[in-house]
């Protein structure tokens, strides 16, 4: 939630960020997801795998938004 907050205008929570698209302080498109080493430390094995398949949902989705808005340049 900091690094966003320090990108991003953003006042809310990282989870309340996840999946939208949001704009960096200087107008570039930004897309918030946890960071990998929060994964790794979830001790729980099915909390971990559920997390897991979130993080890789935001990096698809992120992927997705970029070449919608390259394409469109």
């Amino acid at each position: 939630a900091t690094a966003l907050q320090s990108l991003s205008a953003h006042k809310g929570s990282l989870e309340s960020a996840r999946g939208h698209l949001l704009q960096t302080r200087e107008g570039a498109p930004l897309m918030a997801t946890v960071h990998p080493s929060y994964i790794l430390r979830i001790p729980d094995a099915d909390e971990k795998a559920m997390q897991l398949k979130r993080f890789i949902a935001d990096l698809q989705a992120a992927k997705k938004k970029a070449a919608h808005l390259l394409a469109a340049a």
